[in-house]
């Protein structure tokens, strides 16, 4: 499996709700990050709209498949479009594990949630560990365009 279909199989995983399975492409010194300024360079010292690593990651997975989330109820419904995926040759930031390849695609994110449609939009960026049919998720940073506005209910991983 190529990395480019690892990660449209992690997006298929998202929308068919298979949390725990995509928590399980994660490492465990990973880090889930969502910057409130679209070009931060570096997670810390900087506002987040998320910045999880494994154990936070696993909770929110928790929270959502627990059947007790109340800004859930009902689940939200998504489906992604990914753009092209481009390899990233030197990426501005390095997350803490090591990584084999950086890979980067736009989205388009559309969300139904009683009877309404949220869209978003942005980038995905991948620090991935591995190669062949075993890929990893070291880290992953979801530039959002309108993180710095009032964003409705993300109770669901972007």
């Amino acid at each position: 499996m190529s990395a480019i279909d690892f990660i449209n199989d992690e997006a298929m995983l998202l929308d068919d709700r298979r949390y725990d399975d995509w928590a399980g492409l994660f490492t465990e010194d990973c880090r889930y990050w969502a910057p409130y300024d679209w070009y931060a360079s570096e997670p810390r010292g900087s506002l987040n709209v998320i910045y999880d690593d494994l154990n936070r990651l696993q909770d929110r997975v928790s929270r959502l498949t627990g059947g007790d989330l109340h800004s859930q109820d009902p689940p939200s419904k998504t489906a992604r479009i990914l753009g092209h995926a481009t390899r990233i040759k030197d990426a501005e930031w390095n997350p803490t594990g090591a990584f084999d390849e950086v890979w980067a695609t736009s989205f388009r994110l559309s969300e139904l949630r009683r009877e309404q449609i949220t869209e978003y939009s942005g980038r995905y960026t991948y620090w991935l560990r591995g190669s062949g049919d075993d890929w990893s998720i070291v880290a992953k940073k979801v530039q959002l365009l309108g993180a710095e506005r009032p964003l409705s209910n993300l109770t669901f991983p972007l």
